[in-house]
């Protein structure tokens, strides 16, 4: 089911046995200080089994640790135009405690939403890979479970900080010397795919070394036409 908030249109996605991508929150041993270091080696050796066993404990962890993750996906309509965004859009997912509302987990994250991954950090959806922690057992006897039919119950609402739709603008051409070609008296009908043919021409060293001559033998030949002029007067 998706809703819509000021041309935004927005699902939840809630995965019970949480990603593949989700962290694994394991406790990692700090290291000794420098003066544990000064102690007795049998103390060492009793540290290093303990470190070892807290290893082995919370390797242990990570494998039976289980998360239950919820994400807000845009859900763009048909309507929308090519490379559309929403900047800085607020949003908040609760899950809903049944026996006390004020002990809901609400988590919230501000996210510029958009169809194509992009180095800024823009995406199509955000969330939490562990949002909470995937114990049946916990989430019952914690009033997150509804009695009545045995379900836990997500919510999202979004605010549009960054204001309404934005679309970016066309990716510029590398190029721009050569974008744009203007053909004038029997050139005109020329097929506009000549600019781009000349593009790739430009990557040729040959190529270009033809141009930049024929640009000299044209000044040149201006410069000479001029002094001429001038000589016959």
């Amino acid at each position: 089911r998706t809703k819509g908030v000021g041309g935004f249109v927005f699902g939840l996605l809630v995965f019970p046995q949480g990603t593949k991508s989700a962290p694994e929150h394991a406790r990692k041993n700090r290291p000794a200080r420098d003066s544990d270091r000064d102690g007795d080696k049998k103390d060492d050796a009793a540290k290093e089994e303990e470190e070892k066993a807290a290893a082995v404990a919370a390797v242990k962890e990570k494998k039976e640790t289980r998360w239950i993750s919820a994400f807000v996906e845009a859900r763009p309509s048909e309507d929308y135009p090519p490379h559309w965004y929403f900047e800085d859009v607020q949003f908040l997912v609760s899950l809903i405690n049944f026996e006390d509302l004020k002990k809901s987990i609400v988590k919230h994250d501000k996210h510029t939403f958009s169809p194509v991954e992009s180095s800024d950090g823009k995406a199509i959806d955000r969330g939490w890979h562990d949002f909470v922690h995937c114990d049946e057992a916990t989430l019952r006897n914690n009033g997150f479970v509804d009695p009545k039919d045995d379900t836990v119950c997500f919510r999202a609402s979004v605010y549009l900080a960054g204001g309404a739709m934005k679309v970016s603008p066309k990716t510029k051409s590398r190029y721009t010397s050569l974008s744009k070609i203007e053909l004038t008296g029997p050139y005109e009908k020329v097929p506009n795919f000549l600019s781009s043919l000349v593009q790739l021409w430009y990557h040729i060293g040959h190529f270009r070394a033809v141009v930049y001559g024929a640009a000299s033998v044209a000044d040149a030949a201006g410069k000479a036409s001029s002094g001429g002029a001038g000589a016959g007067g």
